[in-house]
């Protein structure tokens, strides 16, 4: 799956749309700043992308509610753990 180039807006936007950002914003770096704020797991948006889904993923408000997500739906290794904040 490829969503573009750092300064490609659309890619932006694609980025946006997949986890629910409205109304999308005019430029890269805000729509960056959106999407740092958001915890997903890659997997959903790598099969968000492959099913062209036009429905929003799960986004987390943090870490912890991302791993209990990710844990829960057994897309982890059991070796891999969060980092300590």
């Amino acid at each position: 799956m490829w969503y573009g180039k750092e300064n490609d807006l659309i890619a932006w936007h694609v980025l946006c749309r997949a986890i629910g950002v409205k109304p999308l914003t005019k430029a890269c770096e805000q729509c960056e700043q959106a999407i740092r704020r958001s915890h997903v797991n890659i997997l959903d948006l790598i099969e968000w992308g492959r099913n062209g889904s036009e429905d929003k993923i799960s986004t987390f408000r943090n870490v912890e509610e991302l791993w209990a997500y990710t844990k829960e739906r057994q897309d982890i290794s059991e070796h891999v753990r969060p980092r300590k904040r």
